[in-house]
């Protein structure tokens, strides 16, 4: 015992380590009396050993070789210690006296009146050899102990007369019974425990072994009521042992049940793929074995046989039966010695409690004789193993064999026995069935022969009928369907299983499917539209003009139809309209509508508009269900569609003159074509092309838009402000002092232009505003061309000019018009006019007017009739005198 203080460090000082040991010894204690209590006893032993910390180890000397001699008598009064300490019990090392019997043991210890327990071990690391225990409620007790070994090769120990339990482990891990006889005699030949469970684990123990992997490590296990009963543990194995029968292996020593496993077990291991590690496990007066666990093993067992696997030996009842909850489970594999031998048994060699029962995979096991006194035969699932069916065996010669089942699906074939059920006497090999669920194996064939299916899920089915070369036909038709019940509208697929013998080939196919329907094809889907029964029939033949038919019954349900309403394109951000127009037939309603729209959303109702969060396609799904559990779906595709982008170029410098040209540069999404137009040039004209030109007939700002809208009706605006230019327009004015006129130039035109004037007498200029002056007084016409290079174009005005040495006459503010004028004038002045004189161009006098009162305003005077030419009105008013020149023309 030892004690360490490890270093520390407080405020800075350090402590110096100190360890202290006291090794403790192990220690041997003999036992030399067979007295309960007291000096040299069993009892001092183990409470010597109890308080010696060490493992410690208890011999025996015993005087005496006679049995009596070599007995230690236990009562209610004298029970021995609980071992709470390492310890090894040795019975094995009494040096005098022989085994009792054939059995391993040399020491024994006896109840007296039913004692209640022998051993009860409280420690880990025991070791118990070569005892023999007789008479006691329990001969060993191991609660929440590892490491647990009792007996071992040539020093097992020999537990008989037990009324509840041989041993029994409780919560105890890595532990094991070894080399033992455990409810036999010490001859290995009779039983003595018919009430009592012989080896017993409970409640959470892990790793116990029970067993070991030499013919000296086997435990015999006979003669019990249950001989290993195991509840809820985990990892468990027996391996090596005979249970149910003597030491030999010869002859019967029943158990009631040989091995019971309860619920909650899992991972339990009973034999393996080895010789060395197959149990015996036959003789008992009911089942060899009974199952309730999961995710366990039994393989390479005999059950029901002796050790050759030769003469009948059988249980009363069940090889193996499989209680309700078993589940997950493997009975036997494909390898050389990891099936089981079960055969001579009482009823079937394997049965299934009920169809609770499932993935129990039962592979490579040798099954024949069964059914002894009742079942029929091998393997009974009782509708068990989720429903799986035997396959069909269909043709067999002396060599080839062929069949059908579920498709592509292991198939294992087996020798059939020769008695009178159908078992699976010895494995043959594996196929695997195809697309249609056909599977066939050329191999030599005598005698009878079966198989069974497995599935992907760990299921095995029974046996199929046994079948042998008498079996054999040119064709053979065979129908699977994906279902024998359904509704109407519903798909159902139909596949031919048809079978014809090697070397031919099936050429004609004829379906007639109840109700009116017919298919020649070999594999038809096809739909019902009413309820009913309908029976199907297959009419095959082959290149050779064999022919047969098969028949199959299927049962229509009233069903129902999914049908929904649903805008298939729709632009972002509009709502979707949706509408279940789903139909439910006969007498049968709709009790379920489910909409799933595609975006991880659903929906509920029958009519409703819903608008998605992105642009893309959506699967659209609408579920329907009636009352008679019927369903069908609808589906569809909702198309979101992203908008087109509108945008336009227009040609450089627009103006009044000359056509704009507008170009569409507008961007479709992707997948979709811009199929319209519409343009609004903002005077009240509008276009429908792509690519239009337009006339502006006066300048300004314009608000010019254009709408673009695709193929799935998603349209995009834009709207640009678009200035036009008015063009050169020409005009000037004037005013004349003396001989010389200086010109204003009042035209309008755009920033790129340049002027020339042609002055009538000659001379021109390209000046923007001259002055000319004149050799002599006349009339001229004055002309100014404007040449607009924006608006590539010119204008021109011509204005005729009086020069009649009146200095400034057109200066003044009075108005004159029209000029030229013909045979009337009309005046506009702002003062009062008294007297209007028309001169000629020289000055001369033509005609007067008087105005009787001072007039203001607009007045007109007739004119006489006057050659073409130029002339001067002269006014005078009340301290006023001014001239207005005019034109006349004919």
């Amino acid at each position: 015992m030892c004690w360490l203080m490890r270093p520390c460090r407080t405020g800075g000082l350090a402590l110096v380590s100190l360890f202290f040991c006291f090794v403790a010894h192990a220690a041997t204690y003999p036992v030399t009396s067979t007295h309960a209590s007291g000096t040299g006893s069993l009892a001092a032993a183990i409470t010597s050993a109890n308080s010696n910390p060490g493992k410690d180890t208890i011999t025996f000397n015993l005087p005496g070789t006679s049995v009596a001699a070599r007995t230690i008598y236990i009562d209610s009064d004298s029970l021995l210690p609980n071992i709470t300490s390492p310890v090894v019990i040795d019975g094995t090392t009494q040096p005098t006296g022989g085994y009792f019997g054939v059995s391993p043991a040399k020491v024994r210890i006896a109840a007296i009146g039913n004692a209640a327990t022998c051993l009860a071990v409280n420690a880990n690391d025991c070791e118990v050899y070569g005892l023999w225990m007789s008479g006691f409620q329990v001969c060993v007790k191991v609660v929440s102990c590892d490491y647990f070994t009792f007996g071992k090769v040539n020093k097992g120990n020999v537990l008989t007369g037990y009324t509840t339990q041989g041993i029994r482990f409780t919560t105890s891990k890595e532990s094991s019974v070894v080399g033992c006889f455990v409810g036999v005699d010490t001859t290995g030949l009779a039983g003595t425990a018919p009430f009592a469970v012989g080896v017993f684990v409970e409640t959470n123990s892990k790793k116990v072994t029970i067993g070991g992997k030499s013919d000296q490590g086997r435990n015999i296990i006979s003669g019990n009521y249950i001989g290993v009963r195991i509840n809820n543990s985990k990892f468990i194995t027996v391996q090596q042992c005979y249970i149910g029968t003597d030491m030999n292996g010869a002859i019967s020593v029943p158990n009631t049940t040989g091995i019971l496993v309860n619920l909650d077990c899992e991972n339990i291991t009973i034999g393996g793929d080895s010789v060395k590690y197959r149990n015996i496990i036959s003789g008992n007066y009911e089942r060899g074995i009974e199952f309730e666990g999961s995710t366990s093993f039994i393989k390479g067992n005999y059950i029901g046989t002796d050790v050759s696997g030769k003469k009948p030996l059988g249980n009363g009842t069940y090889g193996i039966y499989l209680r309700n909850q078993a589940n997950d489970n493997t009975i036997g594999d494909t390898t050389l010695y990891g099936g089981n031998l079960i055969a001579y048994n009482g009823s079937e060699a394997i049965y299934f409690e009920s169809n609770l029962v499932k993935n129990i995979r039962m592979r490579g096991n040798r099954m024949f004789c069964n059914s002894q006194l009742s079942g029929s035969g091998g393997i009974n699932v009782n509708n068990g193993n989720q429903g799986l069916k035997p396959p069909t065996i269909t043709i067999v010669t002396g060599s080839f064999i062929t069949g059908s089942t579920y498709p592509n699906v292991l198939v294992d074939l087996y020798t059939a026995d020769s008695c009178t059920t159908c078992e699976g006497a010895d494995y043959v090999l594996t196929v695997v069935s195809d697309n249609s669920g056909i599977f066939s194996a050329s191999i030599p064939i005598k005698g009878k022969i079966t198989a069974t299916a497995n599935d992907p899920y760990g299921n095995t089915s029974q046996f199929a009928d046994c079948k042998d070369t008498t079996t054999t036909s040119c064709i053979f038709a065979s129908i699977f369907s994906s279902s024998k019940k359904t509704c109407s509208f519903y798909n159902v697929s139909f596949v031919d299983q048809s079978i014809t013998t090697p070397g031919t080939s099936i050429t004609q196919w004829f379906w007639d499917f109840g109700d009116g329907q017919t298919a020649t094809v070999p594999n038809p889907v096809i739909s019902y539209s009413n309820p009913g029964v309908y029976t199907v029939l297959l009419e095959v033949k082959n290149n050779q003009g064999c022919s047969d038919t098969a028949t199959f019954v299927i049962t229509v349900n009233e069903g129902v139809m999914a049908v929904m309403q649903v805008d298939s394109v729709v632009c972002k951000g509009v709502p979707v309209h949706f509408v279940d127009l789903s139909y439910a037939q006969g007498s049968s309603y709709i009790t379920s509508l489910t909409w799933t729209l595609g975006d991880g959303n659903s929906s509920a109702f029958s009519d409703f508009y819903y608008t998605y969060a992105a642009v893309g396609q959506y699967n659209v799904k609408l579920q329907v269900v009636n009352n008679v559990g019927c369903s069908s779906t609808d589906n569809e595709k909702v198309q979101v569609r992203d908008y087109p982008k509108a945008k336009f170029g227009v040609s450089p410098d627009p103006c009044v003159v000359t056509p704009v040209a507008f170009t569409d540069l507008s961007n479709p999404p992707l997948g979709s074509t811009i199929t319209s137009w519409f343009w609004n040039f903002g005077d009240g004209s509008t276009s429908t092309l792509q690519n239009p030109q337009h006339l502006f007939t006066a300048s300004g700002t314009y608000a010019i838009s254009l709408t673009v809208t695709d193929q799935f009706g998603c349209s995009d605006d834009t709207i640009v402000t678009l200035n036009i230019l008015a063009g050169a327009i020409a005009n000037f004015t004037w005013y004349v002092n003396g001989l010389t006129v200086f010109f204003n130039n009042t035209s309008t035109f755009n920033p790129e232009f340049s002027v020339q004037w042609n002055f009538g007498d000659g001379t021109s200029s390209n000046l923007l505003a001259p002055a000319h002056t004149y050799s002599s007084l006349g009339t001229y016409t004055v002309c100014l061309i404007v040449f607009d290079y924006t608006c590539d174009m010119s204008d021109t005005l011509c204005q005729t000019i009086l020069l009649t040495g009146i200095e400034n006459m057109d200066s003044s503010p009075w108005q004159v018009w029209p000029n030229p004028a013909r045979d009337r004038l009309l005046v506009a002045g702002p003062l009062p006019v008294q007297e209007i004189v028309v001169l000629n161009g020289l000055g001369q006098y033509i005609t007067r007017y008087s105005l009787p009162e001072t007039h203001a305003g607009t007045f007109s005077l007739p004119l006489p009739a006057l050659p073409a030419g130029a002339y001067v009105l002269r006014m005078q008013g009340n301290g006023f005198l001014t001239h207005k020149s005019f034109l006349v023309q004919p």
